[in-house]
């Protein structure tokens, strides 16, 4: 799936102005001063947060003096609200736009990640991880991607096989970032760390630095069971993504697919941000021949899942999932899922001067 953004610099008289619009929604044109940092006004369409916001973070970034102005159309094929990164797409791709239009040099991709991270929280209110960002930025064809998210430092992992693919699944209900549950689950996590601070480890910063011995420890002292599931969640998921990543490497993807079901059990019950369709499609996914592992994707409340299956399979995998779909179970009004197969790719590039793709 790909978004791209295809445009050229504003005109002389009005460069400080920036107009775009997007396939995605037609008939809205999008406009806001490519010369300042303010916020967007909210009489524009709330996507034009994320252009917008590149945009301001790379005037204060670079110290710009001159407007970043552009009259630009852009089309994306990555679902939105899916979970599969549809912010992190038009972000990035507009970001790399703007550096090839204006002959922006020096932004290494890490970099230009952690840009458009501080873009969405400060434009678009949402306290959202790097690991969109990085992946849409630092992708490489053939490759995984492990992230450290404290040293900010992404990994590339050969992930090469022909007989190996990747099915996604859009159970087609949409999710909100800007709602609470996303916020909420941060705070949890947060109360989880503070507890552990003051009970024997003062040098913990974040879950990653605590093992399941030490949140069984203090499991009482947290006072909420809650709280000790989020943190579980954490503590567990880094542990299965560190271990999946030695079995992609060693091309264990029986293994590795076991890690996934794990994460979504675990996101199910413990994290609590599947949903019923989601559940639906993973345990469906399980009963296929040829898939190694299935689980949800992206922040949850919504979206896709992912699966790990034999090329062979793919296909019956795809319409399995679609044509067994209970929609009686589900509701009437509840869309149909889709499907699609994919395989790893480069993340934001330049194709020829003005255009840049994800």
């Amino acid at each position: 799936k790909t978004t791209v953004v295809v445009g050229v610099r504003a005109p002389a008289e009005s460069a400080s102005i920036s107009k775009l619009t997007s396939a995605s929604f037609p008939g809205q044109v999008l406009e806001f001063p490519a010369n300042n940092t303010e916020q967007l006004d909210k009489t524009q369409p709330s996507w034009g947060n994320y252009p917008k916001g590149v945009t301001a973070v790379y005037l204060k970034h670079l110290n710009r003096k001159e407007p970043l102005g552009v009259h630009a159309a852009i089309a994306s094929t990555v679902p939105l609200g899916s979970g599969v990164s549809s912010s992190a797409a038009l972000q990035v791709s507009f970001a790399t736009f703007l550096e090839s239009l204006f002959e922006i040099d020096g932004v290494p991709a890490i970099q230009k990640a952690l840009l458009c991270q501080t873009a969405e929280h400060g434009y678009c209110n949402v306290p959202c991880g790097i690991m969109d960002q990085f992946i849409s930025s630092c992708g490489k064809k053939d490759c995984a991607l492990l992230i450290d998210c404290r040293a900010k430092e992404p990994t590339l992992v050969a992930f090469q096989d022909p007989d190996v693919v990747i099915v996604v699944c859009n159970s087609n209900v949409k999710h909100e970032l800007n709602g609470g549950e996303y916020k909420e689950r941060v705070m949890q996590c947060q109360a989880a760390v503070k507890t552990l601070q003051t009970h024997g480890h003062p040098q913990m910063t974040h879950l990653r630095d605590a093992t399941m011995s030490e949140l069984d420890a203090v499991r009482e002292a947290l006072g909420d069971e809650v709280v000790y599931r989020r943190a579980r969640h954490v503590i567990t998921e880094n542990e299965r993504t560190v271990a999946a990543v030695e079995h992609i490497r060693a091309r264990q993807y029986a293994e590795a697919g076991q890690l996934m079901f794990k994460s979504h059990t675990s996101l199910r019950d413990d994290y609590e941000v599947s949903t019923p369709e989601l559940d639906y499609l993973v345990e469906t996914a399980r009963g296929c021949e040829g898939v190694f592992g299935a689980r949800m994707t992206g922040a949850g409340f919504g979206g896709c899942i992912v699966a790990l299956v034999q090329q062979q399979h793919a296909q019956k995998l795809m319409e399995t999932l679609v044509a067994d779909y209970p929609k009686d179970k589900f509701g009437s009004m509840r869309p149909n899922p889709t499907s699609f197969l994919t395989r790893t790719g480069d993340g934001a590039h330049v194709i020829q001067a003005g255009v840049s793709t994800h």
